[in-house]
């Protein structure tokens, strides 16, 4: 299944050989377990280049506009990925440890290479389709996990949702302010 994921991507989009540095655009390109981290992403990374870069990515997605962000899935090193220096072309030099993360977030959200959704509806698949029973799971292989902050964002986010449903006004909250905060 690693193959064919990559394959498929490979496939859809026409990639054949590495790309330069990957940017921001209009339509970011997510790998599908970066959705859950960009949601956590608490100004913490693997250097100060990536912790930059995914910072101008995610405050786009928490602006004022963010939850109309259209969000292309890919199957390979994304648009967060871009300067990390654990990148290795279009991959990582964790890739199994990686596949097996986007394999586990594609099926929970229901999203596949070529895909696109914006923000808003990510977050509702987020809040919808993974518990935090299903976060344990899908996380597993997650360095960053035993940190806590993806949990932590999920569990806002969720209660957020009972919040509106009840009614209740929100409150711009770390999870959502437009300048991510390092804790």
């Amino acid at each position: 299944m690693t193959e064919d994921f990559q394959k498929e991507s490979a496939q859809r989009f026409g990639l054949r050989r590495p790309r330069a540095a990957l940017t921001p655009r209009v339509e970011p390109r997510f790998r599908p377990h970066h959705f859950l981290c960009a949601l956590g992403f608490r100004g913490m990374g693997y250097s100060p280049a990536f912790v930059r870069n995914f910072s101008r990515v995610v405050s786009a997605l928490r602006g004022p506009q963010g939850d109309q962000t259209r969000v292309r899935v890919i199957g390979e090193a994304d648009d967060i990925c871009a300067p990390c220096p654990h990148r290795r072309g279009n991959g990582c030099e964790s890739q199994e440890r990686v596949l097996q993360l986007d394999r586990a977030h594609a099926r929970a959200l229901g999203v596949r290479p070529g895909d696109v959704l914006t923000w808003g509806k990510a977050r509702r698949l987020i809040r919808e389709r993974i518990s935090p029973s299903r976060f344990d799971t899908i996380c597993t292989p997650c360095r960053w996990q035993r940190l806590g902050i993806c949990r932590a964002a999920l569990k806002q986010l969720r209660a957020e949702s009972m919040k509106r449903a009840n009614g209740a006004p929100t409150p711009r909250t770390p999870a959502q302010s437009s300048t991510p905060r390092p804790t």
